[in-house]
Formats: structure tokens, C-alpha cells, sequence
């Protein structure tokens, strides 16, 4: 087990610069890992590396796009460079090249969303703080975003007094996010759809009481969702009559929007109309497997089987329907255990879920 000390985390890591400006309690929501991160993280890797070893073409190409942009560029080289920006905050610099009186600096956007012009770009402000602060002999900083996947290259110089300038700025939030959290002042805006601590804020949860108001006797003191704040069944039975209403109206007007999306053909602003590729099925094993024969596919019957899925329901009616008269369920029961026995079927975790009783 290492010794070193766990990192403290950032005040306004750069990525959340942006978010914590409009809501300074603003908090980035932990996702797990999804092919996604995994992806920009191996591609982030490759670039550092200059080594493009298990990826496909169209990752290798991309890597080879910011490869081609960084060679143009002399001086000392600096990758994956931590940078101070202010006391409380840092963050981590893709690309930097240090010159005598100016610096580059270069952020690879793997994704296929622009984040706007660097200029006005937070994230960007906050590269240039730190690195006028690590490199106090610079008179200029030019940031440039880079977006293989879009062909897009974005790049802006700021002056020694942009610097001075932003850092105030950056310093402004901090100070706004150190009150904020102290005075639990809370200001909502378009970033807590992404904040992680949405769930507990007090904000909306005075929203959701104005809510509640309208609801039968709803009314109840505001508090977030938290479970020192919920003391009994009452007030959680209350909560969760809430919490339902108020999902029923976010999942019909999700509705309403994609209506008139497809309909009217009016796209929310920042959005765009998608489609999820359709879940594909055979809906007669039998005749797919003579298919696969008469036209000598190769495919054997093992291989066959092994692409099948299996309900376990529909099974288990089939054994029912032949065991003799009072014996069903004892089939179903024995089937059931023997195949968990040898490793045939699995059970997946039963899922929890609040539900209605009913009353006598």
C-alpha cells in the first residue's frame, strides 16, 4: 500500500469552473466508467505516449490528428503537467510548450461536442491562470482546443494582463463557492442538472415545495433528500407522493417534447433529434436454425445455441404443461433448483422498489 498522501480535491477543478460561476455549491456528479471515459482516457494516453498500440483506425487517426498539430510547435515539453491556478485549485494541462516569452498550450477534445470558443471558455481561463503562474517570464498564452472527431481546431492568445484579469475572476468564484457552502446560500441555475448533490439541495427543494402547495396536504417544511432529514413514515410517505407526482409530469412532458420534435419538427435548443438502435430478436429459433442449415452457413448447432436466450418463465410453463396433475409446481420448483445446481441458470439480484399498499 502506498504512503502518499491522497491529493485534496481541487476548490474549482477547471472542467467545473464554468458550472460553479452559475451555482457555486455546484458539485460534478462520480459516474462510473462507461466506454465512453474509457475511451477518451486510453486516447488522452496514446497521445502522451505517442503510441497508438490497441487501437482501432479511427482512434489511431484521431490520436495522429493531435499528433500532427503539437509537432508545429519548439520548445520545452510538458505533458499532462499539473498546474496551480489559484491556492485550493489545480488542474491538469494536456500539452504544454514552453518558449522564451510565450507558452502553448493544447487541450484534446476527444468527444464530439464543441465547448465553445476559448476565449470565453472557463476551463481555458483557468489553464491560462496557472500556467502565467508557472511561468511568471511568459508575456503570452495561446490555448487551443482540438476536436479530431469534428476536424476542428480552436485556439486563442491571451496577454499577460488577460492573466491577471482572469485570475481575479477565478479567485471571484472561489471566494462566491467558499461563502456559498459556509452561508448554505444555494442558486440555482442550469448547472444543477449535473450536480451531484441535486438531491439534497434546499433550492430544489423549495422549488418542489411550491410544488407540494398544490397537491392536496402536501405542505411540509422544505428539506432535501437526505436521510437525516426524513425522521419518519409520515414525512417519507409524503415525499414519495411528491416525488411522484412531479415524475409524472417530468416523464409527460419528455414525452411532449419528443412529440413535437418528430411532429412539428421544433428541436430544443443545445439538443438534437437521435435514435436508439432497435433491439433485434428471432422470433422462431426453429426456423432460424433451419435457415442457417439450408443455406449451409457453417454455423454449428452448438455455436447455434450458444447466440439463443432462454426465459426461464416460458421454459418452466413447458414443464408444467407435462408434468401429471398436481405435480406443476413441483416440476417448475425442480427444473428451477437443478439448473441453478449445475450452473445452467442465474438469478440476478432482486431490485428494490417503494410500493403502494393497499388499503383494507
Amino acid at each position: 500500500m502506498s504512503d502518499k498522501p491522497k491529493r485534496k480535491r481541487s476548490e474549482v477543478p477547471p472542467s467545473s469552473a464554468a458550472n460553479i460561476e452559475a451555482s457555486p455549491c455546484f458539485e460534478p456528479e462520480r459516474f462510473a466508467d462507461t466506454v465512453y471515459t474509457l475511451e477518451g482516457t486510453a486516447l488522452h494516453l496514446a497521445t502522451e505516449k505517442e503510441d497508438m498500440t490497441g487501437l482501432d483506425a479511427e482512434q489511431a487517426a484521431a490520436v495522429q490528428y493531435c499528433l500532427d498539430y503539437i509537432k508545429q510547435f519548439v520548445g520545452e515539453v510538458h505533458r499532462e503537467m499539473r498546474l496551480l491556478i489559484i491556492p485550493g485549485s489545480s488542474g491538469i494541462a494536456d500539452h504544454i510548450v514552453v518558449g522564451d516569452k510565450h507558452v502553448e498550450c493544447i487541450d484534446y477534445k476527444f468527444g464530439i461536442n464543441s465547448q465553445g470558443d476559448p476565449e470565453g471558455n472557463r476551463q481555458v481561463h483557468s489553464y491560462v491562470v496557472g500556467i502565467f503562474r508557472q511561468f511568471p517570464q511568459s508575456e503570452t498564452v495561446a490555448v487551443t482546443l482540438i476536436y479530431p472527431r469534428r476536424d476542428e481546431i480552436k485556439r486563442h492568445t491571451f496577454t499577460k494582463e488577460d492573466g491577471k484579469r482572469l485570475e481575479l475572476e477565478i479567485e471571484g468564484i472561489a471566494t462566491a463557492r467558499r461563502y456559498a457552502i459556509e452561508s448554505r446560500l444555494k442558486y440555482p441555475s442550469k448547472a444543477c442538472v449535473y450536480c451531484a448533490k441535486a438531491g439534497n439541495c434546499s433550492a430544489f427543494a423549495n422549488a418542489a415545495m411550491e410544488i407540494a402547495k398544490t397537491v392536496g396536504d402536501l405542505e411540509m417544511t422544505p428539506f432535501g433528500i437526505t436521510i437525516p432529514a426524513i425522521k419518519d413514515a409520515h414525512t417519507a410517505g409524503k415525499m414519495k407522493t411528491l416525488v411522484d407526482f412531479m415524475s409524472k409530469w417530468v416523464d409527460k412532458a419528455k414525452d411532449q417534447l419528443l412529440a413535437v420534435a418528430m411532429e412539428a419538427h421544433i428541436t430544443p435548443e443545445g439538443y438534437e433529434l437521435a435514435f436508439r438502435k432497435a433491439k433485434r430478436t428471432v422470433e422462431d429459433p426453429a426456423a432460424a436454425w433451419q435457415v442457417l442449415e439450408d443455406q449451409e452457413s457453417g454455423v454449428t448447432q452448438e455455436e447455434f445455441l450458444n447466440s439463443c436466450s432462454v426465459s426461464m418463465t416460458k421454459l418452466e410453463e413447458s414443464v408444467a404443461a407435462h408434468a401429471p396433475r398436481g405435480g406443476k409446481g413441483k416440476a417448475k420448483t425442480e427444473m428451477g433448483n437443478l439448473f441453478a445446481s449445475l450452473g445452467i441458470s442465474k438469478k440476478k439480484e432482486d431490485t428494490p422498489y417503494l410500493k403502494k399498499e393497499r388499503k383494507p
